[in-house]
Order: structure tokens, then sequence, then C-alpha cells
């Protein structure tokens, strides 16, 4: 994690501190969300139905998009296949081979949120 030096020297060396640790804390929880969207892809694409490959070789994970205070990090699968991932994704009706099934995106990231705020704490804890 970067050092950080605090100057306490009048108002404006505070205001500086202050946005240099709001700057260093949002730079961590990015670098932490972004950990989690790889392991919710990792467990995706392990269930993702395999015709040719082609779907889950479209798996991806985004780097970190700063708007603001808000991180955005956007993951899933699509390129040419969009259509296709979709329609996979959502019909419960296509038979699939155990392990693989269809909400492959979704049951992954549902069982993500749980204990997804401990999680990156101590991620963030780490990057020292």
């Amino acid at each position: 994690m970067a050092e950080l030096q605090i100057d306490l020297f009048g108002p404006d060396g505070v205001q500086r501190s202050l946005e240099e640790i709001r700057r260093i804390a949002l730079k961590a929880v990015a670098g932490a969300l972004y950990q989690e969207a790889e392991l919710i892809m990792s467990e995706s694409v392990k269930i993702t139905p395999v015709d040719t490959g082609a779907l889950r070789g479209t798996a991806h994970v985004k780097l970190p998009e700063f708007n603001g205070e808000n991180v955005h990090i956007a993951f899933g699968f699509g390129g040419p296949a969009a259509g296709y991932a979709v329609e996979v994704h959502e019909n419960p009706v296509y038979r699939h081979k155990p392990p693989t099934t269809y909400k492959f995106l979704e049951g992954p990231a549902l069982l993500a949120v749980r204990g997804l705020s401990q999680r990156v704490v101590r991620r963030i804890g780490r990057m020292r």
C-alpha cells in the first residue's frame, strides 16, 4: 500500500491530507473489489456450459473505473457471443452436463455477496 504522510500545518494541509487519504482508500477498495470480481468469474467459468468453448472464452473482468467516489467494475461474458451468453444463462430448459448449469454468473455472484464487505476489509488490511 502507498505510504501516507499527513501534513497538519494549517487548514490547507489538513484538506490536502484528507484528500490523499480518500484517494488511497478508494484505490484500495477498487483493488479489493477487482480481486473479488476475479474470484466470481473464476467460479463462474467452472460452471459455464461448454459446447465449443467460445462462451467460456469471453469471460472477462475489466479494470476498475472511477466516477467521483464510486468504483465500477464490469465483469461477465460477451463479445461476439453476447446474445448467446444471455440465452444460455437464462434458459433452464437447455441440458447441461454437470457441473455446468444455467445462471452460471448469477449464482456465483449472489454467493459472493455474502461476506463481501468483510472480505474487502481483510484484503485492504493485507495490502500494507
